[in-house]
């Protein structure tokens, strides 16, 4: 059930209309009698709208209260007033009211003004909602966005992304034509491509290059489909920097050789001189070193020293023989 304030300044008015109020389904949560007064209740009771005379005392009359009302919160203002000149709705259109109705007024006129400016209201909050949902995604994204008029090809909106891609400030983004963004020898190549881009229905991926905020031509790839914003045709673009994208993929593959080639870096391969007595190896520089020595110089083993079992029970046996003569 809507909840209605009842502002005017005529007592029996008031009642009167709280009463085909009620009849009509409606719950009038207060009634105010001057515009300061109306004011103070749309605070306290936030109802779902405010029916408003126009002319009250007290210094401040219907139109300055509803401007206030606006101001402060979102309730829709409907004005009821027996005055239709033209200075007091000159006056009351200054402050985008949701209605005016002129007494004495029929059941039906007051019904009808009410449930449209309800339902302006909801459709107001769910466009405001997809507006703050809409900033919150261009603004989150990773890669710049583009907005593109259809018709004229002028830009509509970009995020920050984009911004900092080309170079070129928000305020003087709005209204350039995308053709601008273009290197002189690339634009009839990519007019081709927004020409493809328009009339395919679905999603259009298409390299292309772009002057970014330091004057340099940047390949870039184009994710592109065409919709409705507020019935004007338009391009959604979003661009990635292929240059860059390459250039991780390169150091991708970079990094992966150089760890091959560490890994392969210190493995022994090939023949290798071994002394068959003294059991030194010849390195490079035909000079003979220990085999430990060798082996941890061109590897990632190291050693340890320690006697095995049999040579242990060999330099046993030989201790023994050494000590009997």
């Amino acid at each position: 059930m809507s909840r209605i304030l009842v502002v005017d300044d005529e007592v029996i008015i008031s009642m009167q209309i709280e009463e085909r109020l009620n009849s009509m389904g409606y719950d009038v949560v207060g009634r105010a009698t001057s515009g300061r007064e109306a004011v103070k209740k749309s605070r306290e009771l936030n109802p779902d709208l405010v029916l408003m005379d126009i002319i009250m005392p007290g210094g401040m009359d219907g139109i300055e209260a509803s401007r206030i009302i606006k101001d402060e919160t979102e309730i829709p203002v409907v004005f009821l007033t027996a005055y239709a000149d033209d200075e007091n709705i000159m006056r009351a259109k200054t402050t985008e009211p949701f209605g005016y109705i002129v007494k004495p007024f029929q059941e039906r006129e007051i019904k009808a003004a009410i449930e449209v400016a309800l339902y302006n209201k909801y459709v107001g909050t769910k466009i405001r909602q997809s507006e703050q949902k809409y900033h919150t995604i261009m603004e989150a994204a990773n890669d710049p966005i583009l907005i593109i008029d259809l018709e004229s090809q002028d830009i509509l909106e970009v995020n920050r992304k984009a911004e900092e891609l080309f170079g070129i400030d928000y305020d003087r983004f709005i209204g350039i034509n995308v053709l601008q963004l273009f290197p002189d020898g690339k634009v009839r190549e990519n007019i081709k491509v927004i020409k493809r881009i328009s009339k395919d229905k679905d999603v259009i991926y298409e390299n292309i290059f772009i002057l970014n905020g330091k004057g340099d031509e940047v390949l870039v790839e184009v994710s592109a489909c065409t919709t409705t914003l507020l019935d004007k045709a338009v391009i959604i673009a979003i661009l990635r920097d292929v240059t860059k994208r390459e250039l991780d993929d390169w150091e991708r593959k970079l990094l992966g050789e150089l760890k091959l080639i560490l890994k392969k870096a210190k493995r022994l391969s090939g023949i290798i001189p071994i002394c068959a007595t003294c059991k030194k190896i010849r390195d490079e520089n035909d000079k003979w070193i220990q085999l430990e020595v060798y082996i941890r110089d061109n590897s990632e083993a190291d050693f340890s020293h320690g006697i095995c079992p049999d040579c242990r029970d060999e330099c046993f046996i030989k201790h023994t023989e050494h000590q009997e003569h």
